[in-house]
């Protein structure tokens, strides 16, 4: 009887024991896995973190560009307002001239011939060789043909007309420095009548439209 109740009361040990471990060993995987879960949760709420800081960095970076595109409209705007004032004046101004050239024509006859259509003279060819006009013209073409194109000329006359007006327009331009150069430099022009004729930059540019006049009219085959 006493070998039995030994051998019972060693299984019962033996369970309990059993019991224990298998116990101990599930605690120990249970920690692990709520580790492994708190290491995951710890993960995620760090990714919604920089998941958020980056739609709150976005939202800045949309308003900045918002804000940056409004007040370059409002430059350009004002951009604008100054280019139409300056081309009003630039119109007023070569229309001033052209009056003046009508009214006046003793000056334009020092340069340009009276014939059909009108050239230059012998003193008009010198200004015109001595400015390089040629070079001028050509490296200024596409900016004349421009804005002789948005006046619409119908005849020769008006290209004729529309070329001194798109160089007056350009007068104000750094590619005409050379040309006010030659303009200061130059020596005044005697006269018929033994007078003194300063010249002026509305004469160069009278003297430059004649050949405008013809490559506009050759390129454009205006009849």
């Amino acid at each position: 009887m006493f070998p039995y109740l030994c051998n019972e009361n060693q299984i019962n040990n033996n369970s309990f024991s059993h019991f224990i471990s298998l116990s101990m060993d599930t605690l120990g995987t249970i920690i692990t896995v709520a580790a492994a879960v708190v290491t995951v949760l710890g993960g995620v709420y760090a990714m919604f973190q920089f998941v958020f800081k980056i739609g709150q960095t976005k939202e800045h970076l949309e308003n900045f560009e918002n804000n940056t595109n409004k007040q370059l409209e409002k430059i350009d705007r004002r951009f604008e307002k100054i280019e139409d004032a300056s081309e009003e004046h630039t119109i007023a101004l070569t229309q001033v001239f052209t009056f003046l050239g009508q009214k006046y024509p003793k000056k334009g006859t020092m340069f340009l011939q009276k014939s059909s259509p009108r050239k230059l003279t012998e003193l008009g060819l010198k200004i015109y060789n001595d400015i390089n006009g040629d070079s001028f013209l050509a490296e200024n073409k596409d900016i004349l043909y421009e804005y002789i194109d948005k006046e619409d000329p119908k005849t020769r006359l008006d290209v004729e007309s529309r070329s001194y007006m798109a160089l007056m327009a350009l007068s104000s331009d750094d590619s005409f420095n050379s040309i006010k150069d030659y303009i200061y430099e130059a020596p005044a022009i005697e006269t018929i009548d033994g007078g003194k004729y300063e010249l002026t930059l509305g004469d160069v540019c009278l003297i430059l439209s004649i050949p405008l006049r013809d490559m506009y009219i050759k390129d454009r085959n205006i009849q």
